[in-house]
């Protein structure tokens, strides 16, 4: 049976995965959920807050492209403390320490357009390691603001 043009694009694709985990460097971290939550960026000066869940060791990924969107550029602004960020295309991945515990944050600008226009964002990430809980005072805003 000859493969038709859809199956030679899967396996390009497949292929194309695991170069990019690969790339990264990829490892296994321990079980467990990496949760990434919060508006969506506009790409108008905004800056938004996110909020992510993870365990000491782990890896996170997150695309940060959707809908009519093109990002230009992506940049770590401010990185955590207990852990480390690679920023790769319209993507980044967050590694935590593996004795990281407590809270962290790290902010990323994106700069792009959306629908031909164009415009920058913020994204403030509040990191929560394991089983903590915000303190009042550490606590980020959870509206969306603009400017940066």
């Amino acid at each position: 049976m000859r493969k038709g043009p859809t199956m030679r694009m899967r396996s390009i694709y497949i292929i194309a995965v695991c170069a990019a985990f690969t790339a990264l460097g990829a490892r296994s971290a321990p079980a467990g959920v990496c949760l990434i939550s919060g508006p969506t960026y506009n790409l108008m000066s905004d800056t938004i807050y996110w909020s992510m869940r993870s365990k000491a060791g782990q890896d996170c990924v997150r695309g940060l492209r959707g809908g009519a969107m093109i990002l230009k550029s992506v940049e770590l602004i401010t990185a955590p403390k207990f852990g480390d960020v690679a920023v790769n295309g319209p993507s980044f991945v967050f590694t935590a320490n593996p004795d990281a515990a407590g809270e962290d944050s790290f902010s990323l600008k994106m700069s792009g357009s959306i629908n031909g226009l164009e415009g920058t964002s913020m994204i403030v990430i509040r990191v929560l390691y394991n089983d903590a809980s915000p303190t009042a005072s550490s606590t980020l805003r959870s509206d969306n603001s603009t400017g940066n």
